[in-house]
């Protein structure tokens, strides 16, 4: 090679130089990026139950997902949670976005477990992609409960057993709403309070016994609201149901027979619908069963800001 064509030769200049590696680390945290691998997360915890513990003070608070309390017979503990976290990460998703706490404290001379458990979700994306997220609460249904659900992002769901004792539960949910179905052979024997965001609640009521003046209370503020009540006899005490939505939809149906009754009033800027079958009569923006009062009841009072209302009733001997 000649003197003059060697000297023609340059560095490639710094800058330059920067940018191309700026590039490749960027490719390469890309291809990362790219890679994914199945993300499957289970964990349970087991709170034993002590001799002369007759009830159970539940506090959950989940920062995404859905919460499920069930009761069942747990043959020597007070309670089973389980978390379970399922769905996809890439190599750049770190450690497992699953941060779980659970503690309890059983206080023999009250009588009581206090359970406290904390599920925390950090999943960015793109770096991960869930599908589930759940924690699941079993509760020994032979325990008075008093049940506290907090979702920041999410939804909560508790369905009650013959022989379950609520003595208090309390809800706040976002985006997927909440259920509340107190099933046939349940005691409610403490108020209850609702309140979502933007997913909506349900109430089913089938044949519940209650302890006292009890009071449901239902909020909304976009979402749809429904309560679906079935009771066939007396309940042994009264209760209020107050449901109150900003922007979404309310709903009521109630099928009653034999010596309970129900009155229900409604009031909203938009339609209301009073729909009375046999032994309910409807008057402007109220119903009631024909047997009202008696001292087994229910009073109702519905109010929609945006969305309408529709109510139907039917009350047999």
């Amino acid at each position: 090679m000649s003197l003059r064509s060697r000297g023609g030769r340059r560095g490639v200049p710094v800058h330059v130089a920067a940018a191309i590696m700026t590039v490749a680390m960027l490719s390469i945290a890309s291809a990362m990026a790219l890679q994914v691998r199945s993300l499957e997360v289970s964990e349970s915890y087991a709170i034993p139950l002590e001799q002369g513990i007759g009830a159970i003070d539940l506090s959950v608070v989940a920062s995404l997902g859905e919460v499920e309390v069930d009761f069942a017979e747990l043959h020597g503990e007070a309670a089973v949670i389980t978390t379970r976290l399922s769905g996809s990460t890439s190599m750049l998703g770190g450690e497992t976005p699953l941060n779980m706490s659970v503690t309890y404290e059983s206080d023999a001379r009250a009588g009581v477990v206090n359970v406290t458990a904390f599920m925390d979700v950090y999943a960015p994306w793109p770096y991960h992609s869930l599908d589930e997220v759940r924690c699941e609460v079993l509760i020994d249904r032979g325990l008075a409960a008093d049940i506290n659900i907090t979702v920041v992002t999410g939804g909560a769901t508790v369905r009650t057993a013959e022989g379950a004792n609520i003595r208090g539960l309390s809800i706040d949910a976002t985006s997927l709403g909440s259920v509340i179905a107190l099933n046939n052979g349940t005691v409610l024997s403490g108020d209850v309070r609702v309140r979502t965001a933007t997913g909506g609640s349900t109430l089913y009521w089938n044949n519940v016994t209650v302890d006292g003046d009890r009071q449901v209370t239902m909020g909304e503020s976009s979402g749809e609201l429904r309560a679906m009540i079935g009771q066939a006899g007396s309940m042994g005490g009264t209760v209020t149901l107050l449901g109150k939505s900003i922007g979404g939809p309310m709903a009521l149906r109630m099928e009653l027979s034999g010596d309970v009754s129900a009155s229900v009033g409604a009031a909203s800027r938009r339609d209301m619908r009073m729909n009375c079958s046999d032994g309910f009569r409807c008057q402007g923006g109220a119903m009631s069963s024909i047997d009202h009062p008696v001292a087994s009841s229910f009073d109702v009072r519905l109010e929609s800001e945006v969305g309408g209302i529709e109510a139907w009733g039917r009350w047999s001997p």
